[in-house]
């Protein structure tokens, strides 16, 4: 977020920086920093740490420098400039009377106009036109054109000021308003067509991935056991007469065609094993089409099977591991997630299906669980659950957390392998479905599921209370929507339902919709900035009473603190936050991982944790080093827990002395590296910064890591550290980050531990930790402000959080005690 000046060699030499006027409280400052930052020495320019001051010296103080004048203040807070082995020194009176200089020019408390983030859009759209953003997101392209070098998209973010940025909101509120509003929806519901008008019980069925019926084996999510073909295929080929394999291969074609007759018989409504991980779609009997809009009941027959065989594969594994070592990768890997837990079955939206063909729609997104069965072992038992769908789609079914692509009799089980003669003795554990799938379609939903949607009984005057209805719903100011306007520019050749959803689209995309302000003297307005700010979503009528009452001190700072961690779209600013905080763009590499670990939750982990801290108002220090978790039946299973009474989505508290915290979650070695390779130096760097408050310059860009790479073969990864910090130009960076890296370096890069820790390492680490809780908690409340603005700190802001600091010490800064005091100090007038 900030850049820093150099640690590592402020060279306090006098140089020409031309001819620089210098205010009396700043002028220390050329003869400590230029010579090194922005000075000519042997006539070269020398710019180190990527910090050139020579502007900021130049232009005085100017509020266009503010984000560097905030990094020099911070230096000079933290005695880090000049460097403590530096023989010069800035005394006690210059540090306070530049930083006075500093603050008194550029104490600003102005929060500014923004534009909205393609989340924001899409999160907004969705809850006002009543569709699921996570099965149909039209502004996915949005996403694409957010300026990647910016860690939060704002007003300031040149590709969100675009032409085509607006195109792209114009094009993804065209296809909402067409499918939510104008019934496009029903247009892809196609099982609702005359042919089955009227029919709301479903039998559902499996479907064949192949292209015809003769097509089995894997490809099947519904097992079907192949044939047990009457003569066995090794007689066959052992028979030298020709007329003789001839009979004998007949034989065999008929029971095969015996089979596949009455897999026509059946519709492929036999028992069936789910073997596969993974989801693959069922659908009506008439297959291949999307459910309409409604509530509906989903009732089957059901056992586990075979999963006792987890615990042999575990016990197995184990031995294994006596052997080979820790950190070898084991065949549970494949099973873990059972381990200790019941077969899971999930039933999830399958996506809109396109065509005959099958496959999803353009912006539809399938994959979303719609209900999770846990299947009780070898015991038959009829299940059932009921939901809605406010959107046509497919649903799927699938074994959830069963094995993926690996069957138990290639393993090596105690000795007895797939080698042996009969390699099908040992099962897969499975989920066995033992009657037909049955649907019933129980009504509409409840309510429209969009209040904009056009119906036959709307009369013209109607349609335009609704268009606005559509503006007080986004709380937009009186007066900046010229409905008059709007609907004497609609064209005269459309038709009325094309004029409606018209004015609709540009309320929507109206400048005082896609931009947020806050105004000290317009609370609805304000109210507004608040709700996109730490909702993500426009504000409801209970948010803007609720923020009301809070500007008028009838609602204390903490009531409504409370008030908005218990908000929905509270869990989408924390799930965003998080990335924003880690800087977390990892892509992990498909080809490194396996199904199972490139498909867990991580970031939901550190959202579950996160929304902890708040909802419990724990001290924000144990946001990186704890005694529990928040853990899930997936997240348990990856770290070697026992999943046993833990759910698969919902996160449960779960105590684990000293593996707490954010520097034990798989989401922040995922954040830190680079997809492929653990980047232990990152690791460190990310908690020096955030943990300790240590302000760490741009590495010189001519270190030669040649050496450092060259050597791992023959010495430990400390070793090489050591050595490699012996160069004067790396050795104060090294002295900060070294430490930190050892501790973290025995993990991979998504959070397994690998190789022999260093213990002594983790101690002092550990040591530091339990000290660090103002460090941590001002970088904590500094960051929370800054996604909350969308704009960096500025000198006002590092007053102000102190000034939070103070006042939340007393209870050992609490997570939601900053974010009330947040309130106060930004929202309150």
């Amino acid at each position: 977020m900030f850049r820093f000046i150099s640690l590592l060699a402020v060279c306090l030499l006098t140089a020409s920086v031309g001819s620089i006027t210098l205010a009396d409280d700043i002028a220390s400052l050329r003869q400590n920093c230029v010579a090194c930052h922005g000075g000519i020495t042997d006539g070269k320019k020398v710019i180190k740490g990527d910090f050139n001051i020579v502007p900021l010296l130049k232009d005085g103080i100017q509020q266009r420098h503010t984000t560097d004048w905030v990094s020099v203040v911070e230096q000079l807070r933290d005695e880090a400039m000049p460097p403590s082995d530096s023989k010069y020194r800035l005394t006690d009176v210059e540090r306070e009377s530049i930083t006075n200089a500093v603050f008194t020019k550029l104490n600003r408390d102005t929060i500014e106009e923004r534009l909205l983030t393609p989340f924001e859009i899409s999160n907004t759209t969705s809850l006002v036109f009543g569709y699921d953003r996570e099965i149909y997101d039209p502004f996915g392209n949005l996403y694409f054109l957010e300026n990647v070098d910016s860690a939060y998209p704002t007003i300031d973010s040149p590709s969100l000021m675009s032409a085509a940025y607006l195109q792209e909101v114009e094009s993804g509120l065209d296809l909402a308003i067409d499918h939510a509003v104008a019934n496009g929806f029903q247009r892809v519901a196609r099982v609702n067509t005359k042919k089955y008008k009227g029919i709301n019980r479903f039998e559902l069925r499996f479907l064949m991935t192949g292209t015809t019926e003769q097509f089995t084996g894997l490809t099947y999510l519904a097992y079907l056991e192949k044939v047990k073909l009457p003569i066995d295929t090794q007689r066959i080929k052992d028979t030298a007469d020709p007329e003789e394999r001839n009979r004998l291969k007949a034989i065999n074609a008929r029971a095969n065609q015996e089979h596949m007759a009455r897999i026509k018989a059946t519709r492929n409504l036999d028992e069936v094993d789910l073997r596969m991980r993974g989801s693959r779609r069922l659908t009506a009997k008439e297959y291949r089409t999307n459910l309409p809009v409604g509530r509906y009941r989903l009732t089957f027959t059901a056992s586990a099977l075979n999963r006792d065989l987890v615990t042999r594969l575990a016990a197995a594994a184990a031995e294994n591991e006596k052997k080979k070592g820790k950190g070898k990768k084991s065949a549970l890997d494949t099973f873990r997630e059972l381990h200790g837990a019941k077969a899971g079955l999930a039933v999830r939206h399958g996506g809109i299906n396109r065509g005959p063909r099958g496959g999803a729609a353009a912006h539809s997104i399938p994959g979303k669980v719609i209900h999770y069965f846990e299947i009780e072992d070898d015991v038959r038992k009829e299940y059932t659950c009921e939901f809605e769908l406010n959107i046509p789609t497919q649903i799927e079914m699938g074994f959830a957390n069963g094995p993926i692509s690996s069957r138990l009799n290639r393993l090596n089980l105690g000795g007895v392998s797939g080698k042996e003669g009969d390699p099908d003795k040992y099962g897969l554990p499975c989920i066995r479905i033992h009657s037909k799938i049955i649907l019933e379609r129980l009504g509409a939903l409840a309510e429209n599921y969009s209040p904009y949607q056009i119906t036959e009984e709307d009369a013209p005057q109607s349609v335009l209370l609704k268009v606005k209805e559509l503006a007080d719903e986004l709380s937009l100011p009186k007066g900046e929507i010229d409905f008059d306007s709007i609907l004497g520019r609609l064209d005269s050749s459309f038709t009325p339902e094309q004029q409606y959803t018209q004015a609709l689209k540009w309320v929507a995309m109206s400048p005082a919709q896609l931009y947020v302000r806050y105004d000290p003297s317009d609370s609805v307005a304000s109210s507004r900035f608040l709700s996109y700010a730490l909702l993500k979503r426009h504000p409801t009528k209970s948010f803007t009473a609720s923020y009301q009452g809070f500007r008028g001190s009838r609602l204390s700072a903490a009531d409504f603190a409370e008030a908005i961690v218990k908000a929905p779209g509270f869990d989408d600013f924390l799930r965003q936050f998080s990335t924003y905080w880690l800087e977390n763009r990892t892509v992990l590499d498909e080809t490194r991982f396996n199904h199972l670990d490139l498909n867990l939750p991580y970031g939901e982990e550190t959202k579950n944790y996160l929304k902890l801290l708040f909802v419990m108002n724990r001290p924000v220090g144990e946001l990186v080093d704890s005694d529990y978790r928040a853990l899930t039946a997936p997240m348990a299973s990856f770290y070697g827990m026992s999943a046993e009474g833990l759910a698969r989505h919902a996160p449960k508290v779960v105590k684990t002395p000293g593996q707490g915290g954010l520097l034990h979650q798989a989401n922040f070695f995922v954040a830190r590296s680079d997809g492929v390779d653990p980047r232990p130096f990152s690791r460190a760097a990310w908690i020096a910064k955030n943990v300790f408050g240590q302000q760490l310059s741009e590495p010189p860009g001519d270190i030669d890591a040649d050496e450092f790479v060259s050597t791992a073969e023959k010495l430990s990864f400390e070793e090489r550290v050591r050595l490699h910090a012996q160069n004067t130009a790396c050795a104060s960076c090294h002295q900060k980050i070294d430490p930190i890296a050892f501790a973290v370096n025995d993990y991979d890069t998504i959070g397994r531990m690998t190789g022999t820790a260093n213990v002594t390492a983790k101690r002092e680490l550990e040591s530091r930790l339990a000290q660090a809780s103002a460090t941590m908690a001002r970088s904590f409340t500094r960051n929370l402000i800054a996604f909350s603005l969308g704009r960096d700190t500025n000198m006002y802001d590092m007053k102000t959080i102190e000034t939070i600091l103070d006042k939340t010490a007393r209870n050992d800064y609490r997570a939601k005690d900053i974010l009330a005091e947040v309130l106060v100090a930004y929202f309150k007038s």
